[in-house]
């Protein structure tokens, strides 16, 4: 089996991930798998804000939607969680890769990356301290 060369791009050094990259996992409370996407590139501290995307839901946060054809991997209506934005390292998702945890999918559009962008700063459910460090090491 040949490797998957998206797999070993995200997987390989530190500076080699991108703003726009996304990965997917299985969420902790089983309710299946969500597509993350970086909104940063890496800091020099080598850390990036994430975001996740979720099929929508009644109750779902509705700032920013994602439609099926946005990304390869989204399939039904979509929406963007904002309390699940985080700030990561790019060795524990590399660790990750690395475990089969997390899965390197497509890349976003630059389109769907500035969608996702301007919601992390709009968005009331957006962790103080995640907003706060993306406007540090952005130039939205």
């Amino acid at each position: 089996m040949q490797p998957n060369p998206r797999i070993m791009r995200l997987g390989a050094a530190l500076d080699q991930m991108e703003c726009g990259d996304t990965f997917i996992i299985e969420d902790e409370d089983e309710e299946g798998e969500h597509l993350h996407v970086l909104l940063t590139s890496p800091s020099l501290a080598g850390e990036v804000v994430t975001a996740s995307i979720s099929t929508r839901r009644s109750w779902s946060e509705t700032l920013v939607c994602v439609h099926p054809g946005e990304h390869p991997f989204i399939r039904s209506e979509s929406v963007v969680p904002y309390r699940f934005s985080a700030i990561r390292t790019c060795a524990a998702i590399e660790a990750a890769v690395r475990a089969g945890t997390a899965r390197p999918k497509e890349k976003a559009t630059p389109e769907l990356v500035s969608k996702m962008q301007a919601g992390l700063i709009e968005s009331d459910f957006t962790l103080p301290g995640v907003r706060a460090y993306f406007i540090g090491i952005t130039e939205v």
